[in-house]
Order: C-alpha cells, then structure tokens, then sequence
C-alpha cells in the first residue's frame, strides 16, 4: 500500500507541474502557483533526469537556485547527444525534451550540447515526422507536441527546421472532428498552442 500511495504521489507531481509549466505565464493562475509552489518545492529529491529537469524548470520561474542541479543534468548526458531516465540508461526522447526544456529555461548556451540534442532526435524521428517513446512506433502526440515547443525556442538560435516543420505538420492532422487533440485537456491545450497558425478555419471552429 505504502509503494502504491508513493506512486499516486509522483504521478501527482509530474502532472501538477506539467499543468503549472503551461500556465506559467498567464498572470490569472498566480493564485494557483503560489498554492501549489511549496508542495512542489518540498516534494522528496528523486535520482532521476526527468524530475531534476522538471525541477530546474521549476525553480528558474520562481527564481530559484539551479547550479547543482544544472551540473546533475550536464554530467547525465549520453554520448549520442540525449538523455534516459537514470545515468547509464539508454537515452530517450522523453527525457530528452524535458532536458532541453531546462536547458532553455535556465539560458545554458553550450551550442554543442544543443546540437548533440538536435542529432539524437533526427536519428530517433519517425518517418512521418512524429516522436514516439519506442523508435519507428507510432507518433506519440503529448511527447511530439512537448518536441515542438521545444523545438521552436531552439530554433530561434540553431536551425532545427528539418525537425520542427514535419513535426508541427503531423501534429496539425491529429485533431479529430470535435477539435479535441489526444485524450486530455492538457494534451488539446498544448497542441493547440504550438499549432495555432497551422489549423484551417475548419478546424478552428471545431475547438470552439
């Protein structure tokens, strides 16, 4: 019972932060932030990348120290240029983009690093332009639309597009008839904002 509370506890974490992350910048969920924020903070320290990078993530919008973590990243990375869960695990684009994400968060400026990141996910990619947990599965549509966020802050200071452009792509055609992306409101909320200019009159007024 004991291991079966911890993982409705992590579980809670992960998703908690992952909503807080995309609503960062609208002042209207302030409130929400500062309520959930000390939760966050105390929540106990894990040894993996994901929460160390959703940590950093964290901490450079509230303004908070990063060094150790940041370094914890650094000396995690794989050497085909991504990241896995724990050190010696085989990267994955999962971890991966959430790592790029801190890194992007916290303004680390080691091009070299972003572009080991860019050579890992052109050799994990799917044909269709898509990102899937498992290579050449099917497109995974939460994961690639957290690549495309990414991707598109990345590609402000190091070309991306032959990434990005097929991604976005794919990502715009998974939308079913009632505008709905995936099977959650926080997957719809963040395909749509990383599509917006893409979908056609059609298909925005079936998001309505």
């Amino acid at each position: 019972m004991e291991e079966e509370v911890w993982v409705e506890k992590a579980s809670a974490f992960y998703r908690l932060i992952e909503i807080l992350y995309l609503l960062r910048e609208d002042p209207r969920f302030a409130g929400l932030r500062s309520k959930y924020q000390q939760w966050l903070l105390d929540f106990p320290e894990q040894e993996n990348f994901d929460y160390t990078a959703r940590k950093i993530s964290f901490l450079t919008a509230s303004g908070g120290e990063i060094t150790r973590e940041l370094d914890k990243l650094l000396q995690g990375r794989n050497f085909d240029g991504g990241w896995g869960f724990k050190p010696g695990y085989e990267s994955s684009p999962w971890d991966t983009v959430l790592v790029l994400r801190a890194l992007l968060d916290a303004g680390y400026e080691d091009l070299s690093v972003y572009q080991g990141i860019i050579a890992f996910l052109n050799a994990w990619r799917n044909y269709d332009g898509s990102f899937s947990p498992k290579k050449n599965d099917e497109g995974h549509l939460y994961l690639t639309a957290l690549l495309v966020k990414e991707l598109e802050r990345l590609n402000n200071f190091l070309d991306c597009s032959h990434l990005l452009v097929p991604a976005r792509q794919w990502l715009a055609a998974q939308g079913d008839y009632t505008g709905v992306y995936g099977g959650s409101i926080l997957e719809t909320a963040l395909c749509f904002s990383v599509i917006l200019d893409l979908l056609t009159p059609t298909q925005l007024d079936a998001t309505v």
